[in-house]
């Protein structure tokens, strides 16, 4: 099996900045465990980065969570600082809505049928592109969620990911 360690979204917006919040920070040494894990079985790792443009607040989006965030070429945008040399030779994936639908191409033109993810957030960015790539693999391909390395603000809400993950086939591990 062709396999790919997917981090969603670990940005300083996330984290710190203006939709930052204490539970992310306490993923970090598990998010680095996993890529060391990838890179130490030579696997691939690709990143995901929330991206939005100044306009941000006239979007559906910004009607619905009015707070600016991740916007493009801000500090807030980039990928924290613990995760920097990790990107310095990785494909980077911005996405301006919740899930990247250029991932789902490059999983599938690629022939990954082995899918792993780490990141933030775990019922919104995290679960979108989940869901996502289990299309983009078909019947025959594995999405998983390690659980010890994402997070939400939000942990009713988190529960209510891992059960309709589960229930769609991927696996939290």
């Amino acid at each position: 099996m062709k396999k790919l360690l997917v981090v969603v979204d670990m940005q300083n917006d996330f984290v710190s900045g203006s939709l930052g919040f204490s539970d992310s920070k306490k993923i970090i040494k598990n998010v680095i465990k996993h890529i060391e894990e990838f890179k130490k079985n030579n696997d691939d790792i690709v990143f995901t980065r929330d991206t939005h443009d100044s306009n941000y607040l006239k979007t559906t989006e910004g009607t619905k969570l009015p707070i600016e965030h991740c916007i493009k070429n801000t500090k807030g945008f980039n990928i924290i600082d613990e995760l920097d040399s990790y990107t310095k030779n990785a494909k980077i994936f911005d996405k301006n809505g919740f899930v990247s639908i250029e991932l789902a191409n490059f999983v599938k033109e690629n022939g990954y049928d082995d899918i792993y993810l780490v990141g933030l957030i775990t019922d919104i960015c995290v679960m979108g592109n989940a869901v996502t790539l289990k299309g983009a693999v078909g019947p025959y391909g594995k999405v998983s969620v390690f659980e010890d390395g994402v997070s939400t603000a939000n942990k009713e809400m988190e529960e209510i990911a891992f059960k309709a993950m589960n229930n769609l086939h991927i696996d939290i591990i």
